[in-house]
């Protein structure tokens, strides 16, 4: 796990940002690399800036998988006001980046800069919104539509995942996420190289 000296956070002005990088810590991470376990103390704001994440729940020695975390959302936004533990474990699903804020140091800035409040809240308004889209999709999208999209948006992670790995990004089992792929392949929407999956 190394440092990366920066982060492009849009929603911040270059004062706001040089703070952030004078308070906040950005973490490279591997793929398979835990940002934290179930069950432990949370003392950190933290934003995934690259890559996916995935939260998963330990019930009776088995991991289940509860939801996944694209760039520029927080981690355990539910945690995220105070100190408390982690209901869940969270780990990268591909190589990636996110940003780890102490506490204290957070609430120390908002006196300095109620902007770089208001973009953290905007950060965890994004959270929501992108889970609430996601529940939207699963009711408009056709199955063909939802992992079309998924794939576009995501297009440059898409050679660290496995397909069995987007399949349960998707909540799809693995047999069904194959018969759309080779549904989007007929339409020419994509192509598979080396088991690698691109947009045409």
């Amino acid at each position: 796990m190394g440092k990366n000296p920066r982060i492009d956070l849009d929603s911040l002005s270059v004062n706001d940002f040089e703070i952030i990088q004078k308070i906040g810590t950005v973490i490279n991470f591997k793929k398979g690399e835990e940002v934290f376990i179930q069950n432990d103390i949370s003392t950190h704001i933290i934003i995934v800036v690259e890559g996916f994440v995935k939260l998963s729940k330990m019930n009776n020695s088995k991991n289940l998988p509860i939801r996944y975390i694209a760039p520029m959302q927080l981690i355990g936004e539910s945690v995220s006001t105070k100190s408390n533990r982690y209901p869940l474990s969270a780990h990268f699903m591909t190589n990636g980046s996110a940003i780890k804020i102490e506490y204290k140091c957070f609430k120390q800035v908002l006196l300095w800069s109620p902007i770089i409040g208001l973009s953290m809240f905007n950060l965890v308004n994004n959270t929501q919104l992108h889970l609430f889209k996601e529940m939207d999709n699963q009711r408009k999208l056709s199955i063909t539509q939802r992992v079309l999209l998924f794939l576009v948006n995501y297009e440059s992670l898409l050679p660290q995942l496995l397909k069995k790995e987007i399949a349960s990004i998707l909540f799809l089992p693995p047999e069904t996420f194959s018969r759309q792929l080779r549904t989007l392949k007929d339409r020419g929407y994509i192509s598979v190289e080396d088991g690698v999956i691109k947009i045409n």
